[in-house]
C-alpha cells in the first residue's frame, strides 16, 4: 500500500478532522513539523519559570522557618498563605501545561508534531519527582525534545543529559565521583548509576546492546559533576566530577580535568553507535506502524538514520516505506492520542477548548488518563508508557475509555451531532459495516458516538 492522506492523519497524526484536509504527500506532513501550533500553545520555559520556583521554594522556607521558630500566629499564617498561593501557581502551570499540549494535537494541521513529540519524549521518560520539578515538563518538552524531532538523535540525546527534569529524575544530582575534589573531601558520597544505565539500556544501545556493567560504571562516572537547581538550572561543577581518563566502549574518554566537553563526546559516540540506530527504528517503527514490523521497513529506518544519525530521515524512510501503511498492522492509540482524536472527529471548536478553565480540563482528561494507565507526563518508570496492545486492550482500561467516551463529547460541542454524520470523517478507509449499522441503530447520540470512539476501527491506528 502506498501513501494515504486520510490514513496518515490517522496512522501518523492525531486523527481526522473535517476542519483540516491532511497533506497530500510525504514531503507534506513533513513541513506539517513547523512549529505553528507550538507558538499558538506555549509552555512555561526556564526563563519564565525560575522565578516562580525561587519564590514557592523562599515562600515554603519562610513558613517553616517561622513554625519551628515559634513566631507569633499572625506572622505564621501570613506565611502559610503566601506558600499556598505560591503552590496554587504552581498547579495552574502544570494543568496549563497539559492543556496546551492536547490543544496541540487537537487543532494542528496534522497532530504530526505532537506524535513525534510523545513519542520521543516517552523515549526520554522523564518526571517531576518533589515540589518543584512537575512543572518543568514544558520546557523539558520544548527545548530537549521538541526541537530535535526532526534533527540529530545526538544533539537531542544532549540536551536530555542537560535537562533538569531528567538529571533530578533519575538521581544523577546526588552523584560524586569518588576521587573529584569533593569525593575525596567527603568520602563516602558515591556515584549513582540510575542515568547510565537507562542511557545505555533504554536511550541508545537497548536492552542486550553491546555494553557491559563494566561500561555503565564508566558512564556514571563520566557523568558526574552534571547537576541541576531551582537557582541556576543545569550546572557542571568539575570539582565533583571524576578524573579520567574513563574506558568505555573499547575507547577512552577525557582526563585528570574533568570537563563537560567530555559528556558530550561521550553522548555523540553513543547517538552515533549501529546498535542505537537498529534500537531506535525497532522502537518507532512499533510504534507507529505495528508491534512486529517487517524487517524490511526497520532495515530502512537504519538506512535514514546513517552514520549521521538524523531523525529526519529515518521518520522519512518510516513514511515512504510501503510495509509502513499496511492497514492490518494498526497498533491500540495511547490513550492520549485517543482523546485527542475524538476532538478532532467531532470538530470541536478551537475557542470552547480555549475557554476552558485548567482546572475543568484537569478533571476531564487527567482523571480519566489515570483510568486508561497512561496519565499525562505520570510514568511508573523510565521505560515509559505501555506500549504493547494487550497492555492497551485490557478490560479496565478498555472500560474507562467507553466511560470517557460517553460522557466527554457533552464538552466538546454545543448539543451533539448526529452519530451517522461523524462517522464518514472520524475513520480512515472503509466503514465497517457491523459499525455502520450499530450507530444506525444506537437508542443515542451519546451511544451511537460512543460506539464510533470504542470501535476496533476508532481505537486502532
Amino acid at each position: 500500500m502506498a501513501f494515504d492522506p486520510n490514513f496518515a492523519a490517522v496512522r501518523f497524526g492525531t486523527g481526522r478532522s473535517p476542519a483540516h484536509s491532511p497533506p497530500q504527500s510525504v514531503e507534506a506532513w513533513l513541513k506539517s513539523v513547523n512549529g505553528q501550533i507550538e507558538s499558538e500553545y506555549p509552555f512555561y520555559t526556564w526563563d519564565v519559570l525560575q522565578p516562580i520556583l525561587v519564590n514557592s521554594h523562599t515562600a515554603r522556607k519562610n513558613m517553616l522557618a517561622l513554625r519551628r521558630s515559634n513566631a507569633p500566629e499572625a506572622d505564621q499564617k501570613a506565611a502559610t498563605q503566601a506558600s499556598k498561593a505560591a503552590d496554587r501557581v504552581l498547579k495552574t502551570i502544570d494543568r496549563e501545561t497539559m492543556k496546551h499540549f492536547i490543544g496541540r494535537g487537537a487543532f494542528d494541521t496534522t497532530g504530526f508534531a505532537t506524535r513525534l513529540t510523545l513519542f520521543w519524549a516517552d523515549h526520554f521518560s522523564a518526571q517531576g519527582k518533589g515540589r518543584y520539578w512537575t512543572e518543568m515538563t514544558g520546557d523539558y518538552l520544548d527545548t530537549a525534545i521538541r526541537p530535535h524531532v526532526l534533527g540529530r538523535f545526538e544533539d537531542m540525546l544532549v540536551a536530555v543529559l542537560m535537562h533538569p527534569l531528567m538529571l533530578h529524575y533519575l538521581d544523577q544530582t546526588q552523584s560524586v565521583g569518588p576521587n573529584s575534589t569533593r569525593g575525596r573531601q567527603k568520602p563516602g558520597l558515591g556515584v549513582n548509576e540510575n542515568l547510565a544505565r537507562e542511557v545505555m539500556e533504554l536511550h541508545t544501545l537497548g536492552v542486550g546492546g553491546p555494553y557491559t556493567q563494566e561500561d555503565v560504571q564508566s558512564l556514571a562516572l563520566v557523568l558526574t559533576g552534571m547537576t541541576a537547581n531551582t537557582n541556576v538550572g543545569f550546572r557542571y561543577r568539575a570539582k565533583f566530577a571524576e578524573p579520567g581518563p574513563h574506558a568505555l566502549l573499547g575507547q577512552s574518554y577525557g582526563d585528570e580535568r574533568p570537563a563537560l566537553k567530555t559528556v558530550v563526546a561521550v553522548a555523540k559516540d553513543l547517538a552515533r553507535h549501529p546498535a542505537t540506530a537498529r534500537h531506535l527504528a525497532l522502537k518507532m517503527a512499533k510504534h507507529f506502524v505495528s508491534d512486529t514490523p517487517s524487517e524490511g521497513l526497520v532495515a530502512a529506518m537504519v538506512e535514514g538514520f546513517g552514520e549521521k544519525g538524523s531523525l529526519a530521515d529515518m521518520t522519512e524512510a518510516m513514511l515512504r516505506h510501503a510495509d509502513a501503511w499496511n492497514p492490518a498492522g494498526g497498533n491500540v492509540k495511547w490513550s492520549l492520542e485517543f482523546m485527542m482524536g475524538v476532538m478532532r472527529a467531532m470538530n470541536m471548536p478551537r475557542h470552547r477548548f480555549d475557554e476552558m478553565n485548567p482546572k475543568k480540563l484537569f478533571q476531564l482528561f487527567q482523571f480519566p488518563l489515570r483510568a486508561m494507565g497512561q496519565p499525562f507526563f505520570e510514568v511508573s518508570g523510565p521505560d515509559g508508557l505501555m506500549e504493547e496492545d494487550a497492555d492497551l486492550m485490557r478490560p479496565h482500561i478498555l472500560a474507562a475509555r467507553l466511560d470517557w467516551a460517553l460522557r466527554a463529547p457533552d464538552a466538546f460541542v454545543r448539543g451533539l451531532p448526529d452519530p451517522r454524520k461523524i462517522l464518514p470523517n472520524a475513520l480512515a478507509g472503509d466503514i465497517p459495516k457491523s459499525l455502520r449499522f450499530a450507530v444506525k441503530s444506537a437508542e443515542s447520540r451519546h451511544e451511537g458516538l460512543a460506539m464510533i470512539f470504542v470501535s476496533p476501527a476508532f481505537q486502532r491506528r
